[in-house]
């Protein structure tokens, strides 16, 4: 995979895995499909949330951080709602003052 390249067969394959998984909970398998849909596309803002919600399930918030404010990003321009659910996940995970 060339830096930057997207084979986006792969990574929907490996995200609806992800998401059947994701809903079956078994969250260590689902974590790995996504991880592999972000390897597939590590540009793709939607896999980005995905996986920062497995983290979140998992309890691994700072990992969950990263991803929500990578989708974030990577949304901004292109998908402002998914962007925006980014955000909102990301001041869920937020300490509250």
């Amino acid at each position: 995979n060339v830096s930057g390249a997207c084979d986006s067969q792969l990574a929907q394959r490996a995200a609806q895995q992800g998401a059947r998984e994701m809903k079956a909970g078994d969250l260590k398998h689902a974590l790995s499909y996504y991880q592999d849909a972000a390897t597939a596309c590590p540009k793709n803002a939607d896999i980005e949330l995905k996986l920062g919600q497995v983290y979140e399930a998992m309890g691994q918030r700072a990992f969950a951080r990263e991803h929500y404010r990578r989708a974030e990003v990577l949304a901004i321009q292109d998908n402002p709602a998914l962007a925006d659910r980014a955000r909102k996940a990301l001041a869920h995970l937020e300490p509250q003052q």
